[in-house]
């Protein structure tokens, strides 16, 4: 995806802005994926569609030629079974377009509905960054989840 309107409008979206945006973001006109953001070649977007009505945004960022980090937005009403889908589809399509062998993610602990979705889509608990997510003034442990190339969920 290349519409940074369509992209901003999930991502700020109140639902999804809520749930994973920090402190360094006070509203959602902080969250802003503009020229700086299109230039650069190791971040990507994908947008997940019911139809033609767009229900989320996949961000990816590479780590490295094989290490891929995955941070999702899913508009609420969509979270169910077609989050869920969109969610299988992304690591399908990362896995058979790029070069990565290893797509991760990191889930706040408060975020336990986002900790479900990653493990329904085939992501496994790999461990805890403490004190690493600053929401409300607080620092909240994430949890890391990953997938390997080699272990695609069924």
């Amino acid at each position: 995806m290349e519409d940074v309107e369509a992209i901003h409008s999930v991502l700020r979206h109140p639902d999804v802005f809520r749930s994973s945006c920090d402190d360094s973001c006070s509203g959602p006109e902080d969250l802003d994926l503009g020229p700086a953001f299109a230039s650069r070649n190791d971040i990507g977007c994908l947008g997940a569609y019911v139809g033609d009505t767009l229900i989320g945004v996949f961000v990816l960022v590479a780590r490295s030629m094989v290490l891929y980090e995955v941070h999702t937005g899913i508009l609420q009403e969509y979270r169910a079974a077609h989050g869920l889908a969109a969610a299988r589809a992304l690591i399908a399509f990362v896995f058979s377009n790029t070069k990565c062998h290893k797509l991760v993610t990191l889930v706040p602990e408060f975020n336990h509905p986002a900790l479900l979705y990653a493990l329904r889509a085939g992501m496994r608990k790999e461990g805890v960054l403490t004190a690493s997510f600053l929401k409300g003034g607080v620092l909240h442990d994430q949890t890391l989840l990953s997938i390997n190339k080699g272990h695609l969920c069924q």
